[in-house]
């Protein structure tokens, strides 16, 4: 047995564990063993002495620390033990069975199942080194597998080494570089790309399944990458960290890349499950010795089909499941069966409707057709197909494996979607209710999947579907740019279903409490802790708490305790969210006191009085504290970690329980197959039965194979082989193992039932030609191609151009680009476009992302000045890849080849999968521009194929032929960029002519403008002929020249001929003299009757300002509009209002400059309306020695108790020791000498005193002089005049230059006295209003029910009169409307439209004068002209009543009379009205009413035609003065406030 269990490993290599020599020989994308180094690492990995691997250490120059090289040392014993153990686990299966049958599995098949459950998806450095991996034979495409277990373990190890290899490569190499010696020099592979000197930030977040790592980078790293374009850092490549020699590998992937966050040197990392227990080693390492190598695997797409993979050996290991369709994909059967659900339990076929495929009417039975029954079915004419598409639909519909080959244009997209529909309509025909599954859609793009769904919303026969208000489709993933087809994506179902997921608030708030931790973290880490915060975490003690304490101000006590009290003096530290703000010279002075020496607890507990600790031990206890803390808050920011994984996975079962009752629910889903792959779990679940794969040759076998569950009973493959294939990460793999070929491909291969369309509707016959017969020999072209217009400009609408400009290569990328082919791509483009095409007609294309960017960048450049009409600007145009171009199409396809080098490498040129697609875009014109003496060389492609045809037909050239459409025979040849700009556009003139056979005067390449040829044309009507531009010739209407016809007040009208006079007022302005202020006014003639003086006010107002209004707003300079000026008065503190003139003088907001001598002469910096602050110095006013009077003992903001002293002051001047000072006792000595300047002093007094009694004064704040009388006359010092002018409050300032006097010993009680008052002012100012909410009292409504009549008020000024606040204006309104009411009503009764008008706008401007004051004062002034106007309207309007209700009783001498005073008061000039015109007026009425008693009107109306406003306060811009009455410190706004 011994012996037996040392060979099996030998016999059974070809099937398991190749040799390592071996598997080197066979697969030629391994390394090379070719160093003497790598034979002696590999010998030392496998011994097991700490010694020798030591030594073998030193041997390859490994300098690591004691516990590094401790740690290794134990690993290499482990991977030997754990190396052994494997092997023996391997064997023991096929030792005790290997000739039993354990549930019909063999020995061998046991034993390759173990190994795809058992393998390690992410190799360690052991295994990388070792060579550990999976045997990996020649793929098997032309023959059968096994078994079912060998056919996955073939698409499990291929795409396991597709995923995993290049990267493990890339580690293999770099490990050799760095224990080479090679260690600090440059490392360049092409698999991967090392990163060094970054850090792991400590705020870690979750997301999927798995731990997200924030990873900082040094930006100068990443400098010079450029971030938008390059390949580096992409999201979901596969990356691994490590350090020094790359020992230990920890796994991860990239889980976001903003280039953003990527410009400040930040990603995020998803750390895999199974390597989450290395992040906190990570974080031990030093900043120098992190490395992470990123791979180009996208992680999401590979990982979770490995597992589906896995999970489907171990299903077969555990219950032998076999996978499905294994008779197909293993055994390669070509005898199909039909899917299950096409029958019944009892084996009969069910029946379906076609009626969604027909085309045409017939009397066609769609309801009762048997879906097997091909017999039955209507024919191809009645569906609108053509042979071809007939025997596809039936292979997909009765085949449980439907394979439809579709060449470029043949509408192999348009037959999935017929297949689709069908299954769709007849779904329940098909499936009952509970059996209901929806049908799965898969796609290689999300392009493709959007318009895929597009139509498949808009089939009218799918209407049917949406009956129940819900939407039928699920679409899976995130990148969908259709906006139909968004509202059908899943995030859009879950809205629809508002569940409440409590586990995911949760979870929200769990992530709170880490950021919360983390912010704590923050500030124990700045050593910045607030005492709150270390006694609420339970860190210091309770007599440690209430020894910092005792300190009044317990804001700064922990501070000023560690002695940083002097550089702390406004620092803050109470903060109840630890988010501290710490001082960075804190920061330094406290990392240089710690020096990590912290106290034991005894002496931590043994002081209660920290305050007697001396300096140095008070700063180590804070550290310990602030170490314990950092201790706590770990442990708890664990904790919580472990708690948010919990709920996590809590919340992520619970979001997948939705997404499973979302789409149960629906009739189809569909996602791309990455998504596919990030959800192999949902597919699980939901376990469709019929999968439908769009662009199915360009998804991975596994990928498929993945998706497939038992459940499944219908595949249908669409796409064409001969187009891309599956992108592959490893090529070299590629090349040697065939793992480009899909699983479509692999069965059309092996003679797998598929059907082929023959018949193109895309491409014109001699772009159709170059894929005959190299790619599709029957390929057919339908009659809709034979009719494509030539291209516009071009000689050819198919060319290659040719030429020998070499490539260049990025240092950032892999990729390729040619700069000569960018410009010429360009510059054929901007041809293209001035040629009359549209950006959206154009597509370019290339095989390589770097000239995909050169080429946009060149087309952006080119098309600045570009001018094109608006309709043609749709879109821009696209600029692509190959590859991402398939299944698209357009007009017009130009296509760089870019490689041109001597070694005739042709890279992506060589993929004849490429070709094809790259040469099947284009509709109307493809233009090609390469190196083809370079392709032409390589035999063994298809282009010389190509370029044999394309010589044939004279499509080859170095340059390329372009014709103008209007002169054909010139026809210019173009061999680069610079010939566009020589010899084009075209310069002959342009043949065009308009429709009156004018010729056109631009050039050929111009866009044909206008005929502006001038023409006569004669009019019919009027005979008028006119000259104008031609193209404006059938536009012109009717005859535009000037009318001439006189109108009916005499003047010419000044229409146009054309137009109609009597329609349109006469418009002729003209002088007319206003009917009431008797103002000439220039007006519209058809207004002269009816128009507002607007001749401007200009009357001088109260305030001294001019009136703003108009004559007609201010009732002819009766009623002035409010001022709108600036006040500009001077306020009671010496500044100058600022407010608008109407308004009240608020308090002044202007910076206060008050003071006293304490503050050198400054202010104290507050707004002038609040209160200073106190000064608490010392007064500081005293005398002389020799004086009695002494000094003030009271504070400088208080009254002095120093009486001024009026004694001469005792010193000597500076101009003579013998000329005493002429000031007083302890003031400021003035700068003039009496005798010295005895004409300066003279020029003082003024002859009002004799120069020898005389005393002055001199003022601090401006210097200048004052006689001692007057100045304490002046400032009110000794006598009390009872005028108001000495009783006005009022800051008092220099007579002489007006500056206010602040300062002052002498006056200083005065000066305190006055700035009390002026704060009782502004307080006064503050809480006084003159408004009222008295809006519910009320209500104009109830008062004037005429008010809502448009007769009079318009709506709006209804409204205002509805939402007035001002309870002084609604009395003086309410008064007014009673009073005019009725007048007004008896005036409409009169019928005289003049009258009417006349006095309904006067009352309008009266109600409108008032209304403007409802934000504002009255002032006394307008009062009264208020009610000398209302009772002037109020007479005006009894004199006319009057007049028509006696016209037939008066005399008329009575009528002059009245006529008379009718004009008096009817509009008088405001300066010459007078109230002794009202009294005549007035006497005249009462003198007629008394003659004639017969007046009803007269007996109802109001007598009182004056107004009372007894109760209404009127204010104006008045004085505050001292009260006479009362305390002398109250204060009142003279003629402020008054009752008029």
């Amino acid at each position: 047995m011994a012996r037996k269990k040392r060979k099996l490993p030998i016999q059974n290599d070809q099937d398991c564990s190749i040799p390592f020599k071996q598997m080197r020989e066979e697969t030629d994308f391994n390394l090379t063993q070719s160093t003497p180094e790598r034979n002696n690492l590999c010998h030392t990995a496998h011994k097991s002495s700490a010694r020798d691997t030591a030594k073998a250490q030193c041997v390859l120059g490994e300098n690591v620390e004691n516990s590094v090289f401790t740690k290794e040392q134990n690993q290499v014993n482990e991977t030997v033990i754990s190396s052994k153990t494997l092997t023996a686990r391997t064997i023991e299966p096929q030792e005790e069975s290997h000739s039993k049958i354990k549930g019909n599995l063999s020995a061998d098949i046991i034993n390759v199942l173990h190994q795809i459950i058992n393998c390690e998806i992410f190799p360690t450095a052991e295994m990388i080194l070792r060579n550990q991996r999976l045997s990996i034979k020649k793929r098997s495409l032309m023959k059968p597998f096994e078994s079912s277990a060998h056919y996955l373990m073939e698409q499990f190890s291929l795409f396991l080494e597709d995923f995993i290899g290049p990267m493990r490569t890339g580690i293999e190499r770099y490990i050799f570089h760095v224990r080479s010696g090679k260690r600090y020099g440059r490392f360049k592979h092409d698999d991967v790309h090392i990163y060094k000197g970054f850090r792991l930030l400590d705020n870690d977040g979750f997301a999927g399944s798995g731990v997200r790592l924030q990873v900082q980078f040094d930006t100068n790293t990443l400098k010079k990458i450029r971030r938008e374009n390059c390949n580096f850092l992409q999201y979901g490549n596969l990356v691994c960290l490590t350090y020094d020699d790359c020992s230990k590998l920890t796994y991860a992937f990239i889980a976001n890349r903003d280039v953003k966050e990527l410009s400040n040197g930040r990603i995020y990392l998803e750390v895999i499950e199974k390597d989450l227990q290395n992040i906190c080693s990570l974080r031990q390492i030093d900043q120098s010795r992190l490395i992470m190598i990123e791979g180009k695997s996208f992680y999401p797409a590979y990982n979770h089909t490995l597992k589906s993979l896995q999970v489907m050996a171990k299903k077969k290991l555990e219950e032998n499941e076999n996978i499905p369709f294994a008779q197909y994909f293993v055994d390669l059967k070509t005898d199909v069966s039909e899917p299950d659900y096409t029958r019944l339990p009892d084996s009969n076929m069910k029946k379906v409707s076609f009626g969604c495929l027909l085309k045409y009417k017939s009397n066609f039975d769609r309801d009762k057709t048997p879906i097997l029954d091909v017999d039955q079915w209507p024919t191809m004419l009645e569906m609108g197909l053509n042979e071809d598409q007939y025997e596809a639909l039936k292979k997909c519909l009765t085949k449980e494996i439907g394979i439809l080959q579709g060449p470029p244009g043949t509408g192999k997209t348009w037959m999935g979607l017929r297949i689709v529909e069908f299954l769709l309509s007849n779904h329940y025909n098909l499936f009952k209710q509970e059996e209901s599954r929806p049908i799965l859609l898969l796609s290689y793009t999300n392009h493709a999947l959007d318009q895929f769904f597009e139509k498949l919303l808009k089939a009218p026969s799918l209407k049917f579907l949406f009956s129940s208000g819900t939407k039928p489709f699920v679409r899976v993933g995130g990148r969908c740019s259709n906006e139909l087809v968004k509202a059908c994506m899943i995030k859009e179902h879950r809205k629809m279903m508002k569940s409440c997921n409590k586990k995911r608030r949760e979870l929200y708030d769990l992530l709170d409490n880490v950021d919360h931790i983390d912010a704590l973290m923050n500030a124990v880490q700045r050593g910045n802790v607030a005492l709150y915060q270390l006694k609420h975490e339970n860190i210091i003690s309770e007599f440690h708490y209430k020894s910092l304490m005792q300190t009044s101000n317990f804001n700064d006590n922990i501070f000023n305790w560690l002695g940083f009290c002097e550089n702390f003096d406004n620092f803050d530290v109470e903060n109840q969210n630890a988010a501290l703000n710490s001082s960075t010279k804190y920061d330094e002075m406290y990392m240089e006191e710690n020096d990590n020496r912290v106290l034991d607890d005894e002496a931590n507990e043994e002081y209660e009085d920290i305050w007697k600790l001396n300096l140095e031990d008070r700063r180590r206890l804070y550290s310990l504290w602030l170490n314990s803390l950092s201790i706590k808050l770990q442990n708890q920011r664990q904790s919580v970690l472990s708690q948010v994984d919990a709920k996590k996975k809590e919340a992520a079962q619970e979001r997948f329980k939705e997404d499973v009752a979302i789409i149960k629910s629906s009739f189809m889903v569909g996602m791309t197959t990455t998504g596919a792959a990030l959800n192999m779990e949902l597919l699980r679940e939901i376990q469709p039965r019929i999968v439908v794969v769009e662009e199915a040759a360009q998804v991975h076998e596994q990928h498929v194979l993945g998706c497939l569950t038992k459940h499944v009973q219908h595949l249908i493959l669409i796409g064409d082989h001969m187009q891309l294939r599956p992108k592959m990460n490893n090529h070299r793999l590629k090349h040697s193992h065939h793992t480009d070929v899909s699983l479509m491909e692999r069965l059309v291969m092996n003679n797998f039932p598929y059907h082929c369309l023959t018949i193109q509707r895309r491409m014109r016959p001699e772009i159709c030609r170059l894929l005959t017969p190299a790619f599709y020999p029957s390929l057919e072209n339908h009659p809709t191609v034979l009719t494509y217009p030539n291209v516009r400009g071009m000689k050819h609408n198919l060319f290659f151009i040719d030429h020998q400009n070499s490539e260049s290569q990025s240092k950032f990328s892999t990729s390729y680009a040619n700069n000569f082919e960018g410009e010429m791509i360009a510059e054929i483009y901007r041809y293209l476009i001035l040629q009359g095409y549209s950006y959206s007609d154009i597509t370019i294309l290339s095989a390589y992302n770097e000239q995909v960017k050169l080429i946009r960048h060149k087309v952006t450049e080119t098309s600045q000045n570009l001018r094109v009409a608006k309709e043609r600007f749709v879109d821009k145009v696209h600029i692509t890849t190959v590859d991402n171009f398939q299944g698209e199409e357009n007009r017009i396809i130009l296509l760089s080849l870019v490689r041109s080098n001597k070694e005739c490498k042709l890279g992506h040129l060589e993929d004849p999968q490429r070709i094809c697609v790259s040469l099947s875009r284009a509709r109307e014109g493809l233009f090609v521009i390469g190196d083809f003496d370079m392709l032409n060389k390589r035999e063994n492609t298809v282009w010389p194929e190509i370029i044999k045809a394309a010589k044939e037909k004279e499509l080859l050239g170095r340059s390329l032929t372009v014709v103008c459409r209007k002169h054909p025979e010139s026809a210019t040849t173009i061999s680069c960029p610079q010939d566009f700009e020589k010899y084009l556009p075209c310069q002959k003139s342009c043949l065009k002519r308009c429709k009156n056979d004018h010729p056109c005067l631009k050039k050929c390449y111009e866009v044909c403008a206008p005929c502006k040829m001038i023409v006569k044309k004669t009019f019919g009507t009027c005979k008028h002929k006119v000259r104008i531009p031609c193209y404006k010739l059938d536009d012109f209407r009717t005859c535009q020249s000037k009318c001439n016809r006189k109108l009916a007040c005499g003047h010419y009208c000044t229409l146009k001929c054309g137009k109609d006079c009597s329609t349109v007022p006469c418009q002729e302005m003209i002088k007319v003299k206003h009917q009431q202020c008797g103002h000439m006014i220039v007006v519209k003639c058809c207004d002269k009757h009816d128009f507002q003086c607007t001749k401007k006010c200009s009357k001088m107002l109260m305030c001294g300002h001019i009136c703003q209004g108009y004559c007609h707003v201010c009732s002819n300079g009766r009623l002035h509009v409010p001022c709108e000026e600036i006040c500009d008065r001077e306020l009671v503190c010496g500044h100058r209002c600022s407010n608008i003139c109407s308004y009240s003088c608020p308090p002044c907001k202007e910076v206060c400059r008050r003071g006293c001598v304490h503050m050198q002469l400054g202010s104290c910096e507050h707004l002038c309306s609040e209160p200073c602050e106190s000064c608490r110095e010392l007064c500081g006013c005293y005398c002389d020695k020799r004086c009695n009077k002494k000094y003030c003992s009271r504070e400088c903001s208080e009254i002095c108790n120093r009486p001024p002293c009026d004694k001469r002051c005792d010193k000597s001047l500076k101009c003579k020791t013998n000329h005493r000072c002429i000031g007083l006792c302890g003031e400021i000595c003035p700068n003039i000498c009496k005798r010295c300047d005895k004409s300066k002093v003279l020029a003082l007094l003024n002859g009002t005193k004799d120069i020898d009694e005389a005393l002055f004064v001199e003022l601090v704040d401006c210097g200048h002089i004052f006689e001692k009388d007057f100045m304490d006359e002046y400032m009110g010092l000794h006598t009390r005049n009872e005028s108001s002018e000495d009783k006005r409050l009022l800051l008092k300032s220099c007579p002489t230059c007006s500056t206010p006097i602040r300062r002052s010993g002498r006056y200083k009680n005065s000066i305190i006295a006055m700035e009390r008052d002026l704060m009782e002012v502004n307080r006064k100012c503050e809480n006084f209003s003159f408004f009222e909410n008295d809006l519910c009292r009320f209500r104009i409504k109830d008062l004037i029910p005429f008010c809502q009549d448009s007769r009079l008020f318009s709506a709006r000024k209804i409204s205002r009169m509805y939402c007035i606040r001002n309870k002084d204006v609604k009395s003086i309104l309410e008064k007014v409307l009673n009073k005019a009411y009725p007048r007004m009503e008896e005036i409409f009764k009169t019928k005289i439209r003049s009258t009417v008008r006349e006095m309904k706008e006067t009352f309008c401007v009266i109600v409108e004068w008032i209304l403007l004051h409802s934000d504002i004062y009255f002032t006394e002034d307008e009062l009264e002209k208020l009610l000398d106007e209302v009772e002037r309207f109020l007479i005006h309007a009894d004199l006319i009543i009057m007049k028509h209700e006696l016209k037939s009783e008066l005399s008329s001498e009575d009528m002059q009379q009245i006529d008379f005073q009718i004009e008096k008061v009817r509009c008088p000039d405001g300066e010459t009205f007078c109230r002794e015109d009202l009294a005549s007026a007035q006497s005249l009425i009462d003198t007629i009413h008394q003659r004639n008693t017969s007046t009803p009107c007269l007996d109802t109306l109001d007598k009182e035609r004056r107004l009372s406003l007894q109760d209404v306060q009127c204010g104006k811009h008045g004085t505050w003065f001292k009260c006479k009455k009362g305390e002398s410190n109250s204060l009142r706004l003279v003629d402020l406030l008054f009752h008029f």
